[in-house]
């Protein structure tokens, strides 16, 4: 895959605690529709650009 985004956000409550919830998304040109590749629970995160954060 050449093109995409990755979100996440830590859940406490998930699994007894301590877990991340990731969601891949397709990045496409802006006239077309953006896709959900896969989403999945885990502990980690891989290494990335960070592009945004809320503050």
């Amino acid at each position: 895959m050449s093109e995409a985004c990755i979100f996440y956000r830590w859940f406490d409550d998930i699994r007894q605690g301590g877990y991340i919830v990731v969601v891949v998304q397709s990045e496409t040109a802006p006239t077309e529709r953006n896709w959900i590749i896969t989403a999945y629970v885990t502990r980690r995160l891989i290494n990335g650009e960070i592009e945004w954060q809320k503050s």
